[in-house]
């Protein structure tokens, strides 16, 4: 199953190169909670490791040294969102482990 959520960030990373960051990001974040929620943590943090190494491959990114960057962020988004999904007796939990994550990750990416 790994296989189909890499194909399918792959597929928003290439088909999308056109539009902005600010567009193809959320659409590869989802895959990356959806694979968490869907097969695995290890799994999402996989995917979010090889979406940025790939694009640089492709060329859609140009800046190789990003590359670990967008990768420790997407780990960091995968392991932060599947702490909060984990725990089955928390009352929305999903919710604030997007808004959790998602936070630390912009935290992360913008110091």
């Amino acid at each position: 199953m790994l296989i189909y959520f890499l194909r399918l960030a792959l597929v928003f990373q290439i088909g999308f190169a056109s539009f902005a960051q600010i567009v193809v990001g959320p659409l590869v974040n989802m895959v990356l909670f959806i694979t968490v929620m869907m097969v695995s943590p290890v799994s999402a943090m996989l995917v979010g490791v090889l979406t940025p190494l790939i694009a640089f491959l492709l060329g859609i990114m140009g800046m190789f040294p990003l590359v670990p960057v967008l990768a420790i962020g997407n780990m960091l988004l995968v392991i932060v969102f599947s702490l909060f999904y984990r725990q089955k007796n928390l009352f929305l939990n999903e919710y604030i482990g997007l808004f959790v994550s998602a936070l630390v990750k912009f935290v992360f990416s913008n110091e």
